[in-house]
């Protein structure tokens, strides 16, 4: 919880206070419109879906692949970077906003992603050519799913291969046996969409009410959110944050020439 006192210029479309060393500002407040759209979006994320990069080393391909996820409603984008080249895609798709929908993370090792995954009740699958593999229209997509997508040049790496649930392939009829890495991603999760649209998964929220309204705020004020995280406290509510620090105001403030000090803590 954040010690005061606290400082607030409150007005309709912007709060700004400062507490100790940091400050905070929210934007202006958002349009109702676009609000509503991050909230319809929010609803359709897919919690239990994730896209594993395995040591993709091109950026275009990196945000492509996080577009895929975007466009399919898979709510985790995680990469794993086995070399200098890939971890500084990964960081340049970060740092750019490719994943500002949904929920990215870098991860030291593939093992460590598909441990974190199965922890989650995942299924793990790996685009591979090998004799096992089957067609990746046949898999059930309904259930908890990651999916492993691997480097440009040669795909997953031979430990990776051993330790996932299936291999899956896409059916070619031509001369070349692959396809770019971005391009399988999106027919492979175009797939799951299908199949958990027919399903009627992408009607209602898997999320708590709680854990909703809390992605919904960082989603719509992510700096914000950002630094309410670092100092553990409670998220406004993501529709009505102004009358958040209105109520606070209202309970706790003395208004002195414009500006409110608060002696207290946030409820």
């Amino acid at each position: 919880m954040l010690t005061f006192p606290l400082k607030i210029n409150f007005s309709i479309e912007t709060a700004f206070y400062t507490v100790s060393n940091f400050s905070i500002s929210y934007m202006k407040k958002i349009n109702s419109a676009r609000f509503q759209k991050i909230k319809a979006m929010l609803e359709k994320r897919q919690t239990d879906m994730a896209v594993i990069m395995e040591n993709i080393q091109k950026g275009h391909n990196f945000s492509a692949i996080v577009r895929n996820c975007d466009a399919t409603g898979v709510m985790n984008a995680w990469a794993v970077a086995h070399n200098l080249t890939a971890g500084r895609e990964i960081q340049n798709g970060i740092s750019k906003g490719a994943g500002k929908w949904m929920n990215m993370r870098e991860f030291d090792t593939t093992t460590e992603a598909i441990t974190h995954a199965k922890s989650l009740g995942m299924q793990i699958l790996a685009a591979h050519l090998s004799d096992d593999a089957v067609d990746y229209r046949t898999v059930d997509y309904t259930k908890p799913t990651a999916i492993i997508m691997g480097q440009e040049g040669w795909g997953i790496s031979k430990e990776t291969a051993t330790l996932v649930d299936s291999h899956i392939t896409i059916p070619m009829h031509g001369m070349t046996q692959s396809l770019n890495v971005s391009v399988a991603t999106a027919l492979i999760l175009y797939e799951a969409e299908r199949q958990r649209s027919v399903a009627g998964m992408f009607t209602k929220s898997a999320m708590s009410e709680q854990e909703f309204e809390e992605q919904l705020f960082r989603f719509v004020y992510p700096e914000l959110a950002e630094e309410l995280s670092l100092a553990n406290d409670v998220f406004p509510n993501a529709a009505d944050p102004e009358g958040f620090w209105a109520k606070q105001v209202e309970e706790n403030l003395v208004e002195v020439e414009g500006l409110v000090h608060h002696e207290g803590r946030f409820r």
